[in-house]
């Protein structure tokens, strides 16, 4: 599992709703739900993808798991009217003895 840096995935708003990906600076004709970016971690040939709407107050996270031909497998959206958060990367260690 690693966390892919925006030169390898990014997205970019397509509306006020949905994002363009790129996969390696390329163009692909996916997108999804979300505005911005938080993160992508790859897992095998598999992606999660962790996007918000970039919208004061009323921000959501949206989750697409997305398989290696970048189309959608499952999506799940948190979130509600009037609410916000943070999101914030968490970075584990594994212990070595």
């Amino acid at each position: 599992m690693i966390i892919l840096k925006s030169q390898v995935f990014k997205t970019i708003p397509k509306s006020l709703e949905q994002s363009c990906i790129f996969l390696n600076n390329t163009r692909t004709d996916k997108v999804v739900n979300g505005t911005y970016l938080e993160l992508c971690i790859k897992a095998g040939c598999k992606y999660l993808v962790f996007m918000t709407d970039d919208t004061p107050y009323e921000d959501m996270l949206h989750i697409h798991l997305l398989n290696e031909r970048l189309d959608i497998i499952d999506s799940a959206t948190i979130g509600s009217m009037y609410s916000t958060g943070a999101f914030e990367i968490i970075i584990f260690k594994t212990r070595t003895r």
